[in-house]
């Protein structure tokens, strides 16, 4: 559980009142407020990479995130993530669990979630995914919804477990993760996040994404894509733009953009190498299948 004070000093970076009614609305609230405010990004994890740093990865325990995040801006990858957000949601009452997931459906877990039971009702809230809306998980019908222009998400409950599929900016296709392990403690979100350190996309080139108003915004490498609801615009960043837009654009802390740039990470991200991309998929999102 999340101390009273650094509760209260979250919900005023969140911009929302902490005592939220525990209803679908609060809950709503609470977890747009989250993808407005804080974003999926790898800053920290590739700076502790980078530089070698011993012990646990940043982020990992939800106090560590939230300390970073007020303080610097930072998020985190989907282990660190999914753990500050379980947290932030019991300490405010919510009944949260934390589940598995495998994100492009590749057959083992690779994915933190989390999924609240609310009058009956489960509803999926994901630090990576960013949907602004909590997904209603149906176990026995499909669901397609847009939550607005830029957010599309289609559910699939398969003969085995729901597959959530969504879009990235970076990603031309349906990004599919099925859910998995249901529940699951810290220490397994512990133990698959210290296993993200030599296995992961995340871990060589930078890569963050955030929702505002009217765009979503990724960069991955040195490239660019803002979605808006006219479409995605793609454009090559030099190092300074890098820098200047996680400052700017990101909100990052000059302190942590400029460590994270000495540790080498910087460099590495401007290599040119293969793009951020999902694999050919064997399974299909609803709305592309006949009927």
């Amino acid at each position: 559980m999340i101390s009273s004070q650094l509760l209260v000093s979250i919900y005023q970076k969140l911009g929302i009142p902490i005592d939220i009614p525990e209803n679908l609305e609060g809950l709503t609230k609470l977890y747009q407020a989250w993808c407005f405010n804080v974003p999926f990004d790898n800053i920290r994890k590739m700076s502790a990479l980078f530089n070698s740093e011993p012990g646990a990865l940043p982020g990992a325990e939800a106090d560590d995130f939230f300390n970073s995040w007020l303080e610097h801006g930072t998020g985190g990858t989907c282990w660190a993530g999914s753990n500050a957000l379980f947290s932030l949601l019991s300490s405010t009452g919510f009944e949260a669990r934390r589940i598995s997931g495998s994100m492009m459906d590749i057959g083992f877990p690779n994915h933190g979630s989390i999924i609240v039971t609310l009058e009956g009702k489960e509803y999926l809230l994901d630090s990576s995914i960013l949907s602004n809306h909590p997904i209603q998980i149906y176990r026995d019908k499909v669901l397609i919804e847009d939550f607005d222009p830029l957010i599309h998400i289609e559910t699939d409950p398969t003969e085995d477990m729901p597959i959530i599929w969504f879009r990235v900016p970076n990603v031309p296709s349906l990004v599919p993760c099925r859910l998995l392990h249901d529940p699951v403690n810290l220490e397994y979100y512990l133990s698959h996040y210290e296993n993200s350190r030599t296995n992961s996309p995340f871990n060589q080139k930078l890569h963050i994404r955030k929702n505002f108003s009217e765009k979503i915004q990724t960069i991955h490498g040195c490239q660019q894509h803002t979605k808006t609801k006219e479409g995605v615009q793609v454009k090559e960043l030099s190092s300074q733009e890098v820098k200047n837009t996680l400052l700017q654009d990101f909100g990052i802390s000059e302190f942590m953009v400029e460590h994270w740039a000495a540790s080498g990470a910087l460099e590495a991200s401007m290599e040119p190498g293969k793009s951020f991309g999902p694999p050919p998929f064997s399974i299909r999102p609803p709305s592309s299948k006949e009927g």
